[in-house]
This record gives C-alpha cells, structure tokens and sequence, in this order.
C-alpha cells in the first residue's frame, strides 16, 4: 500500500477558484483503478492550506493516476489557482492496523 500524504498552499484570493479543479481531480482520482482513498482537506486555522491524503493499492496504481487526463488537468491549474509551498511524501506501507 503507499500513501502520499501532505499540503500545498494556495493564494488567498485564489481560494473560490480553486473548488471546481479540486473537486475535478478528487472525483476522477477516487473512480481510478487501485485507489483506495483520495482527499483534499482545508486548514481550520490556516485557510490557505489545503491537506492531501491519498492511499494507493500499490506503486503502480499511482503510477497510472499520475498518466491521466484529470491530472494533466490538475497540473495545468496550479498556476492559475496559485499553487505554492506544495510538501508531499510517498509513503511505502507494509500494512495496516485498524484502530477500534
């Protein structure tokens, strides 16, 4: 399992724009083949930050979401929604416990 897990910052003035690009790639990312969880978040106290947490079946099902269309899209509107300071690991995960 691999787990990519971070933040980005976003321009203040940008913050309306940005929802229909999220929303855009968080749709098409959770219908892909091998993703198990796909989620943008934003800060409670920093408005300009927007957390990341995604959750991938293996290396290659993220390989694949990283060759599609939705994410072409995606890379193309981080100018234009001001996308700065973006900070995110991939995280390769031998498995999980659940926490009752």
């Amino acid at each position: 399992m691999i787990i990519l897990a971070g933040s980005f910052r976003l321009n203040a003035d940008k913050l309306e724009d940005a929802k229909a690009p999220i929303a855009a790639i968080v749709a098409g990312s959770r219908s892909e083949p091998g993703c198990v969880a796909y989620s943008f978040g934003h800060d409670p106290v920093e408005p300009d930050v927007v957390h990341v947490f995604e959750v991938w079946k293996d290396r290659a099902a993220l390989d694949y979401h990283r060759q599609t269309a939705h994410m072409a899209e995606w890379r193309k509107a981080h100018a234009v929604i001001g996308m700065h300071d973006r900070r995110l690991a991939i995280y390769d995960v031998a498995g999980v416990t659940p926490n009752p």
